[in-house]
């Protein structure tokens, strides 16, 4: 699918913390029925808000790669036919919890952003939206100064955007 053009409206979904469906501990019951849901809505766009395959609370299939590859076939509902842009938790970054940023974000293609590749940006139609890592919770590093000044322009630049409406982080 193509982008709206600045003029036209378009739809867009949030989803985050979905697990994979079959957890021994039951926290993933109702993942099958929102993302078949997600695929019926046929919007423009999907944010993924983090927290993606729990690793470390399920690994009934082996790797990290092989949850990974998982969760992207159960995804497939949405994602064959829209636009799927990550934002990433403690999930996909956090070492102790047996996950690596890296082996995620070598299957999403975002554009860059600021130099710690963990946060973009980017536009559709009249709205901006920042994706950013935050936090210090668990073992994560909290943002860096240098992604700060990037956050800092972003949002100085996105507002005073006339052809931008609406930023949302």
């Amino acid at each position: 699918r193509t982008a709206p053009t600045e003029n036209e409206g378009f739809e867009f979904a949030w989803i985050a913390d979905i697990g994979l469906e079959g957890r021994e501990d039951g926290l993933a019951v109702a993942t099958h029925r929102v993302l078949k849901t997600l695929g019926s809505w046929h919007v423009n766009l999907v944010l993924l808000g983090g927290d993606y395959a729990y690793y470390d609370h399920d690994q009934r299939f082996g790797s990290l790669n092989n949850h990974i590859d998982k969760f992207f076939e159960s995804i497939l509902p949405f994602a064959s036919n829209t636009v799927v842009m990550p934002t990433y938790g403690n999930h996909e970054v956090d070492p102790i919890l047996g996950e690596s940023m890296d082996a995620w974000k070598s299957r999403f293609s975002v554009p860059r952003g600021s130099a710690s590749g963990t946060h973009y940006a980017f536009t559709v139609g009249k709205v901006r939206f920042v994706s950013i890592l935050t936090g210090s919770s668990h073992h994560l590093l909290p943002m860096t100064k240098r992604s700060f000044v990037w956050l800092e322009n972003e949002l100085k630049d996105s507002t005073s955007n006339p052809d931008i409406k609406w930023v949302i982080p």
